[in-house]
């Protein structure tokens, strides 16, 4: 199946005995990093110097960032388009699907 195979982790997040988001990882060798928007570059400068925590699942830690979405006005700026560098970077852990409940 093109979601899943034998290689991916399945994790859900349970709250209050229901799921509430779902994420399927994989291995991989290697991921291209995803550019900003231009309107998103000075938000992700500033954001990144607020506190970051991180997650570990078996030997994988990941960082997570809080990053807030554009302001209407530059929303006419984000055609949807998803922009990657052209050099590939050595990564682990690829995320091949995620969702969450939109009450969470």
């Amino acid at each position: 199946d093109w979601i899943i195979h034998k290689h991916c982790k399945v994790y859900l997040l349970v709250s209050s005995q229901r799921i509430a988001g779902c994420l399927v990882a994989e291995p991989i060798k290697e991921a291209f990093k995803v550019i900003a928007p231009l309107g998103d570059e000075r938000q992700l400068k500033k954001e990144s110097s607020s506190p970051s925590t991180s997650i570990q699942f078996g030997n994988i830690v990941l960082q997570r960032q809080v990053s807030k979405r554009c302001r209407a006005s530059d929303e006419r700026l984000d055609n949807g388009a998803i922009v990657c560098e052209e050099e590939a970077k050595p990564a682990v852990c690829g995320i091949r699907a995620i969702w969450g409940s939109p009450s969470n």
